[in-house]
């Protein structure tokens, strides 16, 4: 069924722009501003809906920054590739950011493209690796190959990689809350001057194991011919 699938230019179902900049030298640009402002930093959840700075009306109609509506998917191109949020709010970005707009919600779903384009972000990071300051540009972007499912198949993806992508992270903080466990139950039996004291030998990994590795790679075309 999946190899029936129709397979679209990102820049056919989307309407693609990057961010940008008000000059910093320009404290009018700054100063009292109340047009949310978003850089990678903001990225931590699924949904943005406040940044940690802000820039006024005239920054905007000064740079080339640009007003995304909420709504739009926001995709880093710069330094930190492939991380992807969809905006709560109506905000601009800086120009390592580019904004996603859906033209058509009857043919392509928002959460499944958020989860597919997450889902091939190391590929994307190999493609930006091949450039000295490790990005990709609104060009490259524009051909990434994005497979088409029925619109109702494409809800049913993303219903359940939503419910997966909550599990992970309900396990990743009950993970984090057994690693201070087990650490503070170590100094608590051994002490932590015991460590530190140098009175234990330290061995490298390497030294220790025979044999070191992970899993077999492969490297998925994302890119439209």
């Amino acid at each position: 069924m999946k190899n029936k699938w129709q397979t679209v230019k990102l820049g056919d179902v989307c309407e693609i722009q990057s961010g940008g900049t008000p000059s910093r030298s320009k404290i009018e640009y700054w100063k009292d501003g109340n047009i949310p402002w978003v850089k990678i930093g903001d990225f931590s959840d699924k949904y943005i809906s406040k940044t940690s700075e802000l820039i006024t009306q005239l920054g905007l109609e000064n740079s080339s920054a640009k007003l995304f509506t909420k709504g739009t998917l926001l995709y880093s191109i710069f330094a930190t590739l492939g991380e992807v949020s969809i905006l709560n709010i109506d905000a601009t970005t800086n120009q390592a950011i580019a904004g996603l707009k859906i033209k058509n919600n009857n043919q392509l779903d928002i959460n499944y493209l958020f989860s597919y384009l997450k889902s091939i972000k190391d590929e994307v990071n190999r493609i930006g690796r091949g450039v000295a300051q490790n990005n990709i540009n609104l060009g490259i972007l524009k051909q990434f190959a994005i497979p088409l499912p029925p619109l109702e198949t494409q809800q049913k993806i993303a219903a359940v990689l939503d419910k997966v992508q909550k599990i992970i992270s309900k396990s990743k903080t009950t993970l984090e809350k057994y690693d201070t466990l087990i650490k503070s139950r170590f100094i608590e039996m051994f002490g932590n001057e015991i460590v530190e004291s140098g009175k234990w030998k330290v061995e490298k990994l390497e030294d220790v194991c025979d044999l070191i590795t992970d899993g077999t790679h492969k490297t998925r075309k994302i890119q439209a011919t």
